[in-house]
């Protein structure tokens, strides 16, 4: 991904370049993430499909927050949070050979971070209450 340099993330509506695919035929497009009336969308255009505009966040401010780095008027950094992630092990769960998106599975060249955590409290648990991931 890229991200915007030299810049006060934080004002502005365009964010960064990065890759995204077709959802109706699955090819790898370039897709830009910005912001519109106070929400982040991600935008692309297939060539043979059309325009795409997807919703990653009800709330541009939040986003921002959670996403870019603050400087203070000296440009040292205030604070900084990166959501990029680690790249997957390679993982191939087909023999497809066309490539991305196709035959990854989980690939090295794609990032992820930890969407749920689960930290156990109690060696009393169970597993078994029907609203915990824990199972």
């Amino acid at each position: 991904m890229y991200h915007l340099e030299g810049t006060d993330v934080l004002n502005e509506k365009y964010y960064r370049k990065t890759a995204s695919v077709c959802p109706e035929c699955l090819e790898r497009i370039d897709a830009v993430v910005q912001e519109e009336d106070g929400k982040v969308f991600m935008v692309k255009n297939c060539p043979e499909h059309g325009d795409f505009k997807d919703i990653i966040s009800s709330n541009a401010k939040y986003y921002k927050w959670t996403h870019f780095q603050k400087k203070d008027k000296n440009g040292n950094i205030l604070w900084q949070f990166e959501k990029d992630g680690e790249s997957n092990p390679a993982d191939c769960a087909s023999d497809d050979d066309r490539g991305c998106p196709y035959n990854c599975g989980l690939c090295s060249e794609h990032i992820s971070t930890c969407a749920l955590a689960l930290i156990d409290l109690t060696n009393r648990c169970n597993f078994n209450c029907n609203f915990c991931y824990a199972n």
